[in-house]
């Protein structure tokens, strides 16, 4: 009964976040937010979401510097949104501070440099990620396109597994 009762407060706290998104409601997501007396890990992802989704990336930021464990799906997101803005700086300072880092985190990074024709840092951690996607391969091969350099296309298209 307990754990029952537990997951339907999740459940409506998911989906009042989830409405706050889509509404643009952020100031009303805190309040529900602030007034809840214990905050689980899914609160706090979904302030994070409403605050990135509605671009209060300022809000965001001190949100996630008010908090030391966080999942990584919510460093991937805050990075994300940092990308999108051409905040590159931001976005690999905290690529930076993740301490295990998946196909996504490198993906977001590799793709924020790559269309900005930062083509050497996009090289540089295409090399270094450990693991590689098909997303991970089109976005390097896009960019040499992008940046009219066959040879690199070639060489690394000839370098897919």
């Amino acid at each position: 009964m307990i754990i029952r009762k537990f997951h339907v407060i999740l459940h409506s706290l998911l989906l009042y976040l989830s409405g706050y998104v889509q509404s643009g409601c952020v100031d009303e997501a805190k309040l529900v937010f602030d007034n809840k007396p214990y905050k689980y890990s899914i609160s706090w992802n979904g302030l994070l979401v409403v605050y990135v989704q509605n671009g209060r990336l300022e809000e965001a930021r001190r949100l996630f510097e008010s908090k030391v464990d966080w999942e990584l799906i919510s460093w991937n997101c805050l990075m994300s949104r940092y990308v999108k803005r051409k905040m590159l700086g931001d976005a690999r300072r905290l690529f930076d501070h993740i301490l295990v880092r998946d196909v996504i985190s490198w993906n977001t990074m590799i793709s924020g440099y790559a269309p900005d024709g930062d083509l050497l840092q996009a090289r540089r951690l295409f090399k270094e990620s450990p693991v590689r996607d098909v997303f991970t391969w089109t976005t390097i091969v896009f960019a040499y396109v992008q940046s009219g350099m066959l040879d690199e296309v070639r060489r690394v298209f000839d370098e897919i597994p």
